[in-house]
């Protein structure tokens, strides 16, 4: 199955974008895999409220204080649990996004189809 890096790759191909089987194959792949990337982005947004919450207990300011929720957050998000999670949500942003566009995309091409049938 292509991964969803190799499918934004080819859909920049122009011929492909008139391919209808193509497109459907990859709304489909693009679907089923939307569910396990939740799930991904799920986990990485856990795995980063773990670090938050880390960071917030074992850390104290010049004072000896416990740093203020602005300064965790600040904090929180130089590490790699953030970077993760962002990169998970953009790629959920990213597959709906495609499954909005090859879905218009085959309307468009149907519409066509059926205007040529008229003639």
């Amino acid at each position: 199955m292509k991964t969803t890096q190799e499918i934004i790759n080819e859909l920049s191909q122009e011929e492909l974008k008139e391919n209808p089987d193509k497109l459907s194959q990859y709304l489909i792949i693009l679907s089923a895999s939307l569910e396990q990337a939740g799930y991904f982005e799920t986990d990485a947004e856990i795995n980063y409220c773990k670090k938050w919450e880390e960071i917030k207990n074992n850390t104290v300011d010049i004072k000896g204080k416990p740093i203020t929720d602005k300064m965790v957050e600040m904090k929180a998000k130089q590490t790699e649990e953030y970077r993760l999670w962002q990169k998970m949500r953009i790629r959920n942003k990213t597959i709906i996004e495609l499954i909005r566009s090859i879905k218009k995309r085959l309307q468009n091409l149907n519409i066509t189809y059926s205007e040529g049938q008229n003639y």
